[in-house]
């Protein structure tokens, strides 16, 4: 999706925190979570009726949650959930878009939301029923994400100490940040993400291993939380900006998604980023999320993210996963972050080999 003559913008942005399973959050399941933040991302806002309510969500186990999320919050419109596992929420925020875009709606609301605490427990029809904790992401070998992680250290030659510096870096970026955010909306008296925490080396060595490959091991400290939180972003057409909103206007520039080897996730995100058609060196700020260490440490190579640029405030080691939100996250963080005429990158794998990524530029 390129940029028409009269191009897609996010007006206003907003998320919870990022809470870890059964923390404060166990009590909101997905619709409840979401319809908190629909009404805080509305409130006060001199907007025309909303056309559209897109939704990306991985765990919540059938139906439709974007359209109970929606009635919930007292907002009367269509709405759709999308399942892109982790790449749905800015997966969402991609196709309302281009319902902006191509004339299908004025306004739209998208992001997503995840509720690990309340999420179903899922099954397979056998004589007594097989649980599973993921649904399949190839036809053929089909390894856990953890597993695949430590094969792409052993590969890339990804240290445990390196893992771990990278997981320490990423918990003090967003200790340093917690007082400068302003994309969080208090629900439950939570206003920041509580898995952030001061972390060194000697505790890394503490945590239980996940998964390893020829020496090399992904641990708890270097894989990011299971968690619950929701973010939601609010788009309209240039041309139907009132003149009374705030003077804080995200412009959608390019939004690419790619696939690759379904046991590698972290390649198709490099390839969607290079779909956008822009240099890494021009991107003035970079949200690229941190499903693993040893993910993010290769992606950050192999497209030669400059460190002073990605990740300023910390990424999702720090803070947590809520698969079906934690695209929409990235992208309600760079709305408050980024500068007048700056651009940003948001880029997000997602099991089975996909990968998803949005350039955005402050316009106001």
């Amino acid at each position: 999706m390129a940029p028409s003559e009269d191009p897609c913008v996010i007006v206003a942005a907003t998320r919870s925190a990022v809470v870890p399973v059964h923390g404060a959050f166990k009590s909101l399941d997905a619709p409840s979570l979401g319809a908190e933040i629909l009404r805080a991302l509305l409130a006060d806002k001199p907007t025309p009726k909303i056309d559209h309510l897109v939704i990306g969500n991985a765990l919540y186990g059938g139906g439709n949650p974007a359209r109970l999320m929606a009635l919930m919050a007292g907002i009367h419109c269509p709405a759709q959930t999308v399942d892109m596992q982790c790449a749905s929420g800015l997966s969402a925020i991609g196709l309302g878009a281009a319902m902006i875009q191509s004339g299908q709606a004025n306004w739209v609301v998208a992001g997503g939301v995840e509720s690990a605490s309340t999420r179903p427990l899922r099954a397979y029809p056998t004589s007594p029923p097989t649980f599973y904790d993921r649904p399949r992401f190839s036809p053929g070998r089909d390894p856990d994400m953890p597993q695949t992680a430590a094969e792409l250290a052993a590969e890339c030659g990804y240290t445990n100490e390196a893992q771990w510096d990278y997981a320490i870096e990423s918990h003090r970026r967003s200790q340093h940040a917690a007082n400068q955010r302003h994309d969080i909306t208090a629900i439950n008296g939570i206003d920041q993400d509580p898995a952030t925490r001061e972390l060194q080396r000697r505790l890394c060595a503490r945590t239980p291993s996940l998964a390893e490959h020829q020496g090399y091991r992904v641990d708890s400290s270097t894989t990011a939380l299971s968690a619950d939180a929701a973010a939601l972003v609010l788009m309209t057409r240039r041309s139907q900006l009132p003149p009374n909103l705030p003077p804080n206007v995200l412009q959608i520039e390019a939004f690419s998604s790619a696939q690759g080897d379904a046991e590698c996730p972290p390649a198709a995100l490099n390839q969607a980023v290079h779909q956008l058609g822009l240099l890494p060196s021009q991107y003035d700020d970079i949200e690229l999320m941190e499903a693993f260490a040893a993910q993010a440490m290769f992606n950050r190579q192999q497209l030669q993210l400059p460190n002073d640029k990605t990740n300023r405030q910390g990424g999702a080691l720090a803070r947590g996963h809520p698969i079906g939100a934690s695209g929409a996250i990235l992208v309600a963080s760079q709305f408050h972050r980024l500068n007048f005429n700056q651009l940003g990158l948001c880029a997000i794998a997602s099991g089975g080999g996909l990968g998803v990524a949005m350039a955005v530029r402050k316009i106001s």
